[in-house]
């Protein structure tokens, strides 16, 4: 309760925007890429309001925070504060670079599959040893649903998403606290370097 109480206020005291009710928040201090992750954030709440209605309204009702902070998967859903946790710097793209129409789809999918992990959890499906296989796959199938929408002149997008990958989720989840520890801790090196 108390750990919640206190991911809340930071959250809270870190907000640089919003869009649809959804606050957005950088949890980095010394946030060089602060601005572009609001900007490349709204765009992205922006296509997905504006290609899949249906799937924008999961996102608002399942969503109350999308904050930049490192991850190991690049992205997760905190279900204490209705959080879509992504590590921005993963999938940021300057917007005159070639492939920005497509990194933008690719995070607009990240925020999809967040949101559905909610959805499912409303439904009172939990996230445990024996669904989360299951589950992940539910989210990544949700994202490529979302993802056959997108036209473009240029890309497409029923490509964006590579095939689900059972073997590399229970990679992921065979690790040890230890593992994963080391490599969050190398992951927020990574991004301090960044930002300098």
């Amino acid at each position: 309760m108390l750990l919640s109480l206190l991911k809340l206020w930071v959250l809270k005291a870190s907000i640089k925007g919003n869009y649809g009710g959804i606050q957005l928040s950088d949890t980095a201090t010394k946030a060089k890429h602060s601005d572009e992750f609001v900007i490349f954030t709204i765009q992205a709440l922006r296509l997905i309001e504006r290609t899949d209605p249906r799937r924008f309204s999961v996102v608002q009702q399942e969503l109350r925070y999308i904050s930049n902070i490192p991850q190991l998967s690049g992205a997760s859903y905190r279900r204490s504060t209705r959080e879509c946790a992504i590590d921005f710097l993963r999938y940021r793209s300057p917007r005159k670079e070639p492939g920005y129409e497509w990194y933008l789809a690719q995070y607009a999918c990240i925020i999809i599959h967040e949101s559905t992990h909610g959805r499912i959890y409303r439904f009172g499906i939990p996230y445990n040893d024996k669904t989360w296989l299951r589950v992940e796959r539910l989210c990544h199938k949700e994202a490529q649903r979302f993802a056959r929408r997108l036209l473009s002149d240029e890309y497409n997008f029923s490509t964006l998403l590579p095939k689900f990958d059972p073997t590399w989720w229970r990679n992921y989840r065979a690790l040890t606290k230890l593992d994963r520890t080391r490599q969050l801790l190398a992951r927020f090196r990574e991004v301090d370097a960044a930002r300098k």
